[in-house]
This record gives C-alpha cells, structure tokens and sequence, in this order.
C-alpha cells in the first residue's frame, strides 16, 4: 500500500510536470508574441519590449526551479520507498 507522502508527492511530481511543460511552451511563443508587438509599437515605444524579454528569463527561471523541486520530490518518494521496503523486510 501507498503511503501519504508517495501520494502527496506523486500529485505534486503531476502539477509539476504540467507547469514545466507550460511554461516551456509560453517561452517557446513569446519570441512570436514579440514580434507581433513589435510591428504595432511606435518606434518611442520600443523599449517596451524588454518587458516581454524580461518576462522570458523570469519564465526560465522558473522552469528550472521547478525541474530542481521534481527531483526533490522524486528523492522523497524513492525515500520513501526505500524505508517501506527496509520495513518489510525487517517485519520478516
């Protein structure tokens, strides 16, 4: 049986997977999204896109937060897969 903490972990490793993978996508389009903006902004104006290059890194960041929070949470559940295994065998 699954304890609490594999399935807490396994619903987070979820939500977490999902997230990278969103994100990725946004960085992936927001090179797109700014040239669209780009074309409509008065050239005074330029200077707004930097926003949007900023918004880019703040997104990769994250990613990479996150893939760093999936392998913590993977080394929890391996944990604690280990320690229930250690405890059958001990329980034998």
């Amino acid at each position: 049986m699954r304890s609490h903490v594999a399935v807490v972990c396994n619903a987070m490793l979820l939500f977490a997977a999902l997230l990278a993978r969103c994100l990725e996508v946004l960085i992936q389009y927001l090179p797109r999204i700014r040239l669209h903006f780009a074309a409509y902004l008065a050239d005074n104006k330029a200077s707004m896109l930097r926003h949007v290059d900023n918004l880019q890194e703040e997104y990769r960041q994250h990613v990479q937060l996150v893939h760093r929070k999936i392998g913590e949470l993977a080394a929890a559940m391996i944990d604690d897969a280990v320690s229930q295994v250690r405890w059958q065998l001990i329980a034998r």
